[in-house]
């Protein structure tokens, strides 16, 4: 066997042991890599072809990918990467890697060896010029072994703590501090140990080290409870035998109650459910709620990583206070703010926070340095704009948040006709004042006008108002569109309000206020009419791209308009998110994440990108990381609904925890409604009942739910699918499929007028298969497959239906495939899952089954 070492540099041992000289080309080391690093699970040719051939056009990056397999292959042993598939791995019986051994390790809790596995960061040393994306990919992959390393030698130290071996814990805890040595928390640990074996002197050297690190490296003062801490130690004071972490883990991962069920985590918040965006014939059975467990709080010193400074070109521009006495006035505030915020994302020097962030600081009584801390900032800007007449005043300071400085301000008293020049001159001097790099190209954007009608420009900043107003109305985008429509009355040259129409249409188009195809066209020809004009203009490139993103198998297009868009607004969290999701549609997992997560960076209040984020790991199987970002959702806003569902899903996939379900639906009203699109509370409780196979008690709550006249096509069906399950789980074949004779009829409708429905058809095939017509059903999963979703959007995982049918019409060897695709492949489907779901309960004995779940139980997904 060949040996890989990746952790602490790139080295190759040949199966004699000896170290073999590098391959023959760069870009194939990495491609060996990240195969490597995906491991068992595999890495798909368009995967490889984002992280290292970004820049290349299609014929050229697939050339370059297989001369790199070639290259692999005669290096190493031609089977080292079987060919003829789509989905490339590595040949364990082949090749062996460090971070294959690292990764075992830790699946199976043996801390040690994974300990002893790290031999140092993912590809140290490792360069690779001209691939952003595999630098980003890189970087993350470091961070998070590096994460897990550190995790590993925790666990190994409280595991010494609780054994009462102190001498063991304080060589850990020394250890992950020799790896992060600017990590409070890591080194009051050590300080700690230090401490309880009574070598007080080294405890307080331990702990003043850290305190000048701070001081020195990052210009820091510790806490002052953990000063307070280190002075109870300097005292005499010895903490208690145990650890002060406690470590955030679902309660099945506790102590045990006596019914043989996990005992329910102290509760937070009480959540509700959403639908899949799948058919509810698919997606009902997998309904869920959690509570969210309390995390434990250290009691003795208080744990926090240090965290640098934000550099001062990191930047807040706070909603601007309108101070107009006329109402009508009131759009300048909100406009010029929007403005403002556009034209510094602008320069790349800049990381300028997004307005979703901000937009929650326009009450707050809330000081500079706390929202400086909040945001992640080194600068905030403040202003007030009043209108009076025909006057503009606009009065704007940029602030230190620490030291509140004042770092430049200026107040204006202009005319109406001189807003944009007002709020261009702010940028200007905002950028100067920083000390920020301005190109000529930027400077160019920000101080041309975008129109030369100033009427047509306030007309537009009225449009912007109403479009960027919460709770997305119709109304409001009505009258957006109105104001735009104006504007361009005036000035039909006029880029960027063709662009804002355009996003505009789009949003009436895609919530469903208008879904005639010709809204759709009107928005493509509004984006190309914009990108004419303003061949540069990142939100005409943005409009363009949202656009194509609805067009069936469009998304590579989408992209580059994304990457044009990015190159002229680098700080855009828009642009990005929209990167993001276009990647994640796409199957560009890494390219997806980099994406994603740098909205969230540049938007770090904003609750849809912290979602969308944790929603992709939750996809990637990376569920751990998934909690975290759904727990800081809930940390800003307790009562949002989305991220409890997210946690309940991550736990009951990586988990198979069901018993804070149990717990936070005796809080919930049968007949509440979660407001958010997620259909009645009814469905949590009726999903509950299914997976924990309670047929009675599902058909007792169907028949107490009211039945409405005229109920909709979607509450018949919901209705149907679990009265069928019930009906399944006591053997009544006949029952269940008459409980579906309606949504026959239903469905054979609707395929008729929208015969290109994706999810009439997987209706069809559900029904099909519950009524025994196994060709029929066989036909609809053949259509399904061959539909255009399913080629082109990676992200619908429409897998798990597929199963489904064909599991349900008998099709088991048709089934096998698309079920191991769920397990092994990013999906929302999983082992525990599938051991719960009683869909697969006429498959549950097949020994291949049986043998793909056993497979697949212990294995983790590419992180």
């Amino acid at each position: 066997m060949f040996r890989l070492r990746l952790l602490g540099g790139l080295s190759l041992e040949g199966p004699s042991g000896t170290v073999l000289p590098p391959l023959s080309q760069r870009r194939a080391e990495a491609v060996l890599a990240v195969l490597a690093v995906c491991g068992n699970l595999g890495c798909t040719r368009e995967r490889l072809l984002a992280l290292l051939w970004p820049e290349s056009d299609d014929a050229r990056s697939r050339h370059g990918l297989r001369d790199s397999l070639h290259a692999i292959r005669r290096g190493l042993d031609p089977s080292a990467v079987p060919s003829g598939t789509e989905l490339l791995r590595l040949d364990p019986t082949v090749v062996g890697s460090d971070v294959a051994s690292f990764a075992e390790a830790l699946g199976a809790s043996r801390y040690a060896d994974a300990v002893r596995a790290y031999g140092g960061p993912l590809l140290d040393g490792f360069h690779l010029d001209d691939a952003a994306e595999f630098e980003h990919w890189l970087d993350g992959e470091r961070t998070r072994l590096a994460r897990e390393y550190v995790e590993a030698l925790k666990h190994l130290a409280m595991a010494a703590e609780g054994a009462g071996l102190w001498d063991q814990a304080v060589g850990w805890w020394a250890r992950a501090v020799e790896h992060d040595p600017l990590n409070s928390h890591v080194v009051l640990q050590h300080v700690r140990a230090l401490a309880a074996t009574g070598d007080r002197a080294n405890a307080i050297k331990a702990a003043d080290l850290h305190a000048r690190r701070l001081r020195d490296e990052l210009d820091l003062e510790p806490d002052p409870e953990i000063l307070a801490g280190i002075e109870r130690i300097r005292r005499g004071e010895m903490p208690s035998a145990m650890g002060s972490e406690q470590r955030l883990a679902p309660a099945s991962e506790k102590s045990g109650s006596s019914d043989g069920r996990t005992p329910e985590p102290t509760p937070q918040t009480v959540v509700v459910k959403r639908r899949s965006r799948r058919t509810l014939w698919s997606a009902a059975g997998a309904v869920v709620v959690v509570l969210v467990g309390a995390l434990g709080v250290a009691r003795w010193l208080r744990a926090g990583a240090a965290v640098a400074r934000p550099s001062r070109t990191s930047i807040a521009v706070m909603p601007f206070r309108n101070l107009s006495a006329d109402s009508s006035h009131a759009y300048f505030a909100g406009g010029l703010h929007d403005e403002l915020l556009t034209q510094l994302a602008r320069v790349a020097s800049l990381k300028v926070i997004g307005r979703t962030s901000t937009r929650g600081y326009e009450e707050t009584s809330k000081q500079p340095g706390q929202i400086g801390e909040e945001l992640g900032v080194g600068s905030i800007v403040e202003a007030s704009v009043q209108v009076d007449g025909s006057r503009l005043r606009v009065t704007v300071q940029l602030l230190d948040p620490v030291s509140r400085a004042t770092l430049w301000a200026e107040s204006y008293d202009r005319t109406l006709d001189d807003a944009f020049a007002v709020q261009s001159d702010i940028a200007q001097r905002i950028v100067a004042a920083l000390g920020a790099t301005l190109t000529s190209a930027e400077a160019g954007v920000i101080s041309a006008p975008p129109t030369q009608s100033s009427e047509a420009y306030r007309l537009y900043l009225q449009g912007l108002d109403y479009f960027r107003r919460p709770g997305l109305l119709r109304q409001n985008f009505d009258l957006a569109e109105q104001f735009y429509e104006r504007a361009l009355a005036l000035d039909s040259l006029f880029a960027e309000a063709h662009a804002a129409l355009a996003r505009n249409q789009l949003s009436k188009w895609n919530r469903g206020y208008d879904g005639r195809p010709a809204r759709l066209e009107q928005a493509r020809h509004e984006a190309d009419v914009a990108i004419r004009l303003d061949p540069n203009l990142p939100q005409a490139h943005l409009a363009i791209a949202l656009a194509r993103y609805d067009s069936r198998g469009a998304f590579r297009e989408s992209g580059e308009e994304l990457k044009l868009g990015l190159r002229g607004a680098p700080s855009d969290p828009d642009l990005w998110a929209s990167m993001g999701s276009v990647q994640r549609s796409l199957g560009n997992w890494d390219s997806a994440v980099v994406a994603l997560d740098r909205a969230r960076r540049l938007d770090p209040r904003n609750m849809h990108a912290l979602q969308s984020l944790g929603d992709l790991y939750h996809f990637l199987h990376r569920y751990g990381e998934a909690i975290e970002l759904y727990r800081l959702e809930l940390a800003l806003t307790p009562d949002m609904v989305q991220p409890h569902l997210s946690l309940a899903w991550s736990y009951i996939l990586w988990k198979g925890q069901l018993d804070t379900l149990r717990s936070v639906l005796r809080k919930l009203p049968l007949d509440g409604d979660p407001g958010s699109g997620g259909g009645p509370i009814v469905g949590n409780h009726l999903a509950l009942l299914l997976l924990e196979r309670h047929p009675d008690s599902i058909l007792a709550l169907l028949r107490a739910m009211p039945k409405e006249a005229g109920a909709s096509e979607g509450d018949v069906l919901f209705r149907a699918y679990f009265t069928a399950q019930a009906y399944f789980l006591l053997g009544d074949t006949a029952a269940a499929r008459a409980a579906t004779d309606t949504s026959q009829v239903l469905l054979d409708a609707a395929e008729r007028a929208r015969p290109d429905d994706w999810d009439v058809h997987s209706g069809r095939g559900e029904v099909l298969a519950n009524h025994g017509r196994r060709a029929e059903a066989a036909r609809e999963v053949a259509w399904l497959a061959h539909a255009d979703e399913s080629r082109h959007d990676r992200y619908m995982d429409g897998e798990g239906v597929l199963a489904g049918i064909l599991v349900r019409a008998g099709e088991f060897d048709a089934a096998l495939p698309y079920i191991e695709q769920q397990l092994a492949s990013p999906s929302s489907g999983s082992v525990n899952l599938m051991r719960l779901d009683p869909r697969f309960d006429p498959i549950r004995r097949d020994p291949r089954f049986q043998a793909l779940l056993a497979k697949y139980a212990n294995m983790a997904l590419p992180q």
